[in-house]
């Protein structure tokens, strides 16, 4: 020591500061698990301030630390050794801050020597925390007298002991503090090695310094640590700020990318945070104004910058700042337009690889603004926009939404864009929705925007692709409001419809001109998948407009109606025709058409007699018949339009549409259309609601059950391909199932019992030997469906099952001997599917032991084929373990008579497995 500073240009007194540091961090361990003090062990109070391993260095290191950051050559010292030393000097100091304070709000009779002591104490642990993070942010690295660098801990100091004391040191920094170790993370996280790395030292994105490859290693890693640390989050300061930096840190490559005129104008110092639509025209008019070549912007950064973004997607973001909010949407939307407009200006000069990361940057940043504006605090926006930025904004998301310069790019890249800007449209709109009761300011302002955007949008493709997600958030907005529409603000008392009628009218007004288009275009055999879309958004047009539709308003009622009827047919005719030609080559189109099916069907307005006639139910019938036949499955949404129909029904309606089912049984005998017809009245069973409705189900569903019956038969009986056979067997075995569990439809008799059980034993006759041949048999849902059946009639018949034993356990004895022994052909698939299908058949012997003394005396040949073919190794040993559940279950019902005759019947070979 020299004039009571520490030399740190000695080596070895770099490398004492370095050891007394780690003596510090040990001694601070061992008073801690010993649950002692320092300054109890030392002896004095005055000792543990003044003291390090016996030695008076705390004022010499105080002192030092004061004179480096006052030297204008601060910096160009070796300060690794110290900074070592002020960590933990700071950690000792933190556990007795606390003591100490703890001490002093004990002891009321405390000296003002006290007071003054933690204060002095939480006064140099601030000067530690300055040196700490200052020494680290403004490190150099330098050249010894051979040319090589410094690669010692005690020599450069560094952020990795930083970042491991950041939940000690935060108690005690300020916000810059916060911003210089976050920045430094960020920065890190971001480098890309492949640009940046030169003759073994990699450039820092974002701050310029180049740092040596294994320092930067370090630094990463325990960079990335601690964004995988739960508890790095859990940091008030760190946790209030990580994103505001991380989003300044993404600004800041891509203006440090971008030529200097442009980013000049972007980036310039006087922005203000909170005038988000002047700070979005500026960076439009800077593109438009300074047109450079793509040579001159640096692409490194935008993988860097959309790295920092990924990041910062992952993380929660908790703000309570209005200001720091603004200011994180100002950045995100800074660069959501600097970089869409470099696709559009110089998009044809660009290589693959840097259009696919400027789509990935306005993707990501889509998604950051989505989740942001996604945030609520009781009910409203966790901060406030004016209403000329908001309008701003939802123009220039629009704006991307119909880009020509678009036009280049590939169709995911499109697709990709389209669906970012989107969500982000439709977060502010859910935003708007649920605050309105209380702020009614923001959905005013979209719903004048949207009128403006509307008359100002070129063509119809452009509105339909903009507004159809919007509509449709806005028709179900009863999931966010509990009033739905209705919804009232508690200042105005103008409900949401109010607000929403200028737009409503003006989509109307499209909706009627769309008709006449899809009408001419289906007539000239015309309609293709681009127009999938617009019927998407004729759908939610009308729908919204139903139920904004003034009850009183009896001329508005009539229109609606006549539209609703016109449009409802129309769609039907197109899906029909789809059917007729090919459903899979127009899924698309013909999928937009069931959705208006489903969505008109369950309007509340089906209660008036527009949509009630007997001739739509019918056809709707036929249709889901003709889907069928052709598909050999039925479709979600148009069985739930076909339901909703069902359910306002009266009886003799229901007649009437089951006639149809059982006149187009004798009308074509293929089974195609025996099994339409069973899964028409299995959906019938659970849809139809009136007592006098399944009344007339409960007249006609013997014919059914008769029919089922006769449907199944095992694969080698089948007529057809294997695909079909499963079909018909999985939607036989379904509308069984339901028969069986609507006691009020049909009440099953003892031989109707016996029959089912038959039914479903003949899918598996032979199965061992079949298996190899008949691939089908091995189908997990025809196994599921079956263990189904088994488990409805154990839960309602019951009693039923005593009469007809033998032909249960005959059944479960095929279901047991197929799950033992089918073979596995893809290996992963199969043993998924085999997983499952044992998993259901220990479902069904779970509901066994309760008729025990009924059955263990069959239950026992189960158990008896079971050690059977572990005796001749038929069964794999993963399965043998998956069954044991099942086995230990059937032996459960076992009584000791059984048992003991179980073991006489074994052979001597089976009686070590048994």
């Amino acid at each position: 020591k020299t004039k009571n500073l520490f030399d740190l240009n000695c080596q070895a007194s770099n490398t004492g500061l370095y050891l007394c540091g780690w003596v510090v961090s040990i001694h601070t361990k061992c008073c801690f698990w010993l649950n002692e003090m320092p300054h109890d062990i030392v002896g004095t109070t005055d000792e543990f301030d003044n003291h390090i391993c016996g030695l008076p260095l705390v004022p010499l290191l105080l002192n030092t630390i004061r004179s480096v950051s006052a030297s204008h050559e601060k910096y160009s010292y070796k300060l690794g050794s110290l900074q070592h030393l002020a960590s933990h000097r700071l950690e000792q100091l933190h556990s007795n801050i606390y003591l100490q304070q703890q001490r002093e709000g004990l002891n009321s009779l405390s000296s003002n020597d006290d007071d003054c002591r933690s204060k002095a104490m939480i006064s140099e642990a601030k000067l530690l925390v300055n040196f700490i993070i200052f020494s680290a942010k403004e490190r150099s690295f330098h050249r010894d007298d051979r040319g090589n660098y410094l690669l010692n801990d005690y020599q450069v100091a560094g952020w990795k002991i930083v970042a491991q004391t950041l939940s000690t040191w935060t108690s005690y920094s300020d916000s810059r503090h916060v911003e210089y170790f976050l920045k430094f993370m960020f920065f890190t996280l971001a480098t890309d090695l492949q640009s940046r790395s030169i003759e073994g030292l990699i450039e820092l994105s974002g701050v310029g310094l180049k740092i040596p490859s294994w320092v930067y290693y370090e630094e990463r890693a325990v960079a990335l640590a601690l964004l995988h640390d739960s508890c790095f989050l859990e940091v008030s300061d760190v946790n209030k700020k990580c994103i505001k930096v991380g989003m300044m840190c993404a600004l800041d490559l891509i203006e440090q990318s971008l030529p200097l005129d442009i980013s000049k104008e972007i980036f310039r110092v006087d922005a203000v945070s909170s005038n988000l639509a002047k700070n979005m025209r500026d960076t439009k008019e800077a593109f438009r104004l300074s047109l450079t070549d793509t040579k001159n912007i640096e692409y490194s950064n935008f993988e860097e910058c959309l790295h920092i973004i990924e990041v910062l997607c992952k993380l929660h973001y908790d703000c309570d700042s209005n200001d720091d909010a603004l200011q994180v949407i100002d950045a995100a939307l800074r660069i959501h337009t600097a970089v869409d407009h470099i696709i559009c200006y110089f998009d044809t000069s660009l290589s693959s690889s840097k259009r696919e990361t400027a789509v990935k940057i306005l993707c990501q940043c889509g998604s950051f603004l989505s989740r942001i504006f996604s945030i609520h605090d009781n009910g409203a926006s966790f901060f406030k926009l004016t209403d000329f930025s908001l309008h701003d904004i939802i123009v220039h998301l629009t704006n991307i939404l119909h880009h020509k310069s678009y036009g280049i790019l590939d169709e995911k890249h499109k697709v990709s864009i389209a669906s970012s800007t989107t969500e982000v449209l439709k977060s502010i709109l859910i935003s708007s929705l649920t605050s309105y009761e209380t702020d009614d300011t923001y959905f005013t302002t979209i719903c004048r925007t949207f009128v403006e955007l509307f008359k100002s949008s070129p063509s119809m493709q452009t509105k339909t692709t903009l507004f159809c997600p919007l509509l449709r958030e806005m028709s179900h907005c009863s999931q966010y409001l509990p009033l739905g529409l209705h919804t009232k603000n508690e200042t105005s008392g103008i409900d949401i419809r109010k607000s929403l009628c200028p737009f409503i009218e003006l989509t109307i007004h499209l909706v009627e001109n769309i008709l006449k288009s899809i009408e001419d275009k289906e007539s000239r055999k015309e309609l293709s998948d681009n127009d999938a879309e617009v019927i998407l958004f004729a759908g939610d047009a009308l729908s919204l407009h139903c139920q904004c539709m003034d009850e009183s308003d009896h001329y508005a009622k009539t229109q609606a109606s006549s539209t609703v009827k016109t449009f409802y047919f129309l769609c039907l005719k197109v899906v029909n025709e789809c059917c007729v030609e090919d459903p899979q080559k127009r899924r698309k189109i013909m999928s937009s058409g069931i959705y208006y099916l489903c969505l008109a069907s369950a309007q509340s307005m089906n209660a008036e007699s527009i949509l009630k006639t007997v001739n739509i139910a019918s056809d709707l019938q036929a249709l889901v018949v003709r889907l069928f036949r052709h598909q050999g499955r039925g479709d979600p949404l148009l069985d739930a339009a076909y339901a909703e129909q069902l359910a306002c029904r009266n009886s003799e309606e229901i007649e009437i549409l089951i006639g149809d089912l059982l006149n187009s049984l004798d009308q074509f005998t293929h089974e195609v259309y025996a099994v339409a017809s069973l899964y028409c009245f299995d959906i019938m069973a659970r849809a139809v609601k009136g007592e006098k409705e399944r009344q007339v189900l409960a007249s006609k569903s013997m014919q059914f059950l008769y029919l089922a019956n006769n449907l199944v038969c095992p694969p080698f009986k089948a007529s057809h391909r294997n695909r079909d056979w499963c079909t018909q067997v999985t939607t036989t075995l379904s509308c069984l199932k339901t028969l069986i569990n609507n006691n009020d439809i049909l009440s099953l008799k003892g031989s109707h019992i016996a029959n089912i059980f038959a039914t479903v034993g003949c899918i598996y006759q032979h199965s061992d030997a079949l298996t190899t041949e008949y691939k089908s048999i091995a189908d997990e849902n025809v196994y599921l469906s079956s263990c189904g059946i088994i488990k409805a009639l154990l839960k309602h018949y019951s009693k039923h099952l005593y009469g007809c034993t033998p032909s249960f356990t005959c059944t479960l004895r095929s279901l047991f001997k197929h799950v033992m022994m089918c073979n596995c052909e893809n290996e992963k698939k199969d043993k998924v599917a085999i997983k499952q299908q044992i998993q259901e058949f220990t479902k069904i012997c779970e509901l066994i032991p309760e008729h025990k003394d009924i059955l263990k005396k069959h239950i026992m040949f189960l158990v008896l084929d079971y050690v059977d073919a572990l005796t001749l190794g038929k069964i794999q040993i993963r399965r043998k373990a998956d069954l044991e559940p099942s086995v230990f279950l059937l032996l459960h019902t076992l009584s000791i008579y059984e048992n003991q005759q179980l073991n006489s019947m074994v052979h001597s070979t089976g009686k070590p497995f048994l």
